[in-house]
């Protein structure tokens, strides 16, 4: 792989990057890079994850993270379209979804209003109900 820098990383689950200054000791622990969110990758901050080989595991080919993790952790380049912070994280597609219903349910005209609940629905899903069906005995 050809290294030059700065590159574009994509994060499809939540990764920690080190700081780009090794020195920074323990004042840090790196910065939580979240599904969906982009990072651009410094020569410093590429050199600060190689380990005493000097090897880095932001070279690992999509098969070695499949192999390493039991999934994809990151890829190379601008967050595509499809790649949605809130697919792996139901409190976050509810958090998503219960905010834009609020601002939606604010439009004043019907059919405005029913597509922008429309397109919510599309974007995050229905979500569940509030009921509960349990036997207490």
């Amino acid at each position: 792989m050809t290294n030059t820098f700065p590159k574009t990383l994509h994060a499809l689950t939540t990764i920690t990057l080190p700081d780009a200054n090794p020195n920074a000791g323990w004042g840090s622990m790196g910065t939580l890079v979240n599904r969906g969110q982009q990072v651009e990758i410094s020569q410093a901050r590429y050199d600060a994850t190689k380990d005493v080989n000097g090897d880095s595991w932001l070279d690992y080919s999509e098969d070695e993270q499949q192999a390493r993790w039991n999934e994809v952790r990151f890829r190379w380049g601008e967050t595509p379209d499809n790649v949605r912070p809130w697919d792996k994280d139901p409190s976050l597609a509810n958090l998503l979804r219960e905010t834009e219903l609020a601002e939606a349910r604010k439009l004043e005209n019907t059919a405005e209003r029913a597509d922008a609940v429309a397109a919510i629905f599309q974007k995050y899903g229905r979500g569940q109900t509030s009921q509960t069906i349990a036997y207490i005995g």
